[in-house]
């Protein structure tokens, strides 16, 4: 019998989690001693992203652990060369900057829906779209092209035909068109209604 925590997959379940959250966040800033509080903190359910005065992160992560030490128990990842991933970003500081990439973890296989399955296009395109989508929110633009890149060769391994050679999403009139080469012949917008179906 489950005497703590809350069922997984009830519906119920993550907002608890929130609410449980910013209760912790809430009492970790009021009683943590002003000196080691961080100067940035951002949170994602459970996980955060702080960027604190050097030396005072442990004295933090001990706060935030004393709380509530038989529910919840925080760990810490330091960056290592200017660089410290968060989620899917990398994110990079260079002087007083920061600048963020899509991360990858050393394990990830890009291994993605292959174009020999039986799904429907609109899924392959789905995929395709996804991961253009996710490099446009979380890249500087210097880090772009390099991103885009790497998802043409991805698909190219995955086995589409001659992959999308240019993959570039761009907004006008407030509707989003994703504009896919395949191969040097055919070229077509996909939007999101359009009655032409891509050919794949």
């Amino acid at each position: 019998m489950k005497n703590s925590g809350s069922p997984m997959g009830s519906s119920l379940s993550p907002i608890l989690a929130e609410v449980f959250m910013e209760h912790l966040e809430q009492i970790a800033f009021s009683t943590a001693n002003e000196s080691i509080v961080p100067v940035l903190f951002r949170r994602y359910v459970d996980d955060a992203f702080a960027i604190m005065k050097s030396g005072e992160d442990e004295a933090f992560l001990n706060n935030l652990n004393s709380l509530f030490p038989t529910c919840i128990s925080f760990t810490i990842e330091k960056e290592e060369d200017g660089r410290l991933p968060f989620l899917d970003a990398l994110i990079i500081k260079e002087g007083d900057r920061l600048k963020t990439t899509v991360y990858r973890k050393p394990t990830h296989s890009d291994r993605y829906l292959h174009f020999s399955s039986h799904h429907p296009r609109s899924v392959m395109r789905g995929v395709i779209s996804g991961m253009v989508e996710r490099a446009r929110a979380i890249c500087d633009e210097e880090f772009l092209a390099k991103e885009l890149g790497h998802i043409k060769t991805t698909f190219f391994s995955n086995g589409y035909p001659t992959v999308p050679l240019l993959i570039v999403p761009y907004y006008k009139d407030q509707e989003r068109k994703l504009s896919v080469w395949v191969g040097p012949l055919v070229s077509k917008f996909i939007l999101k209604g359009l009655r032409m179906r891509p050919l794949f």
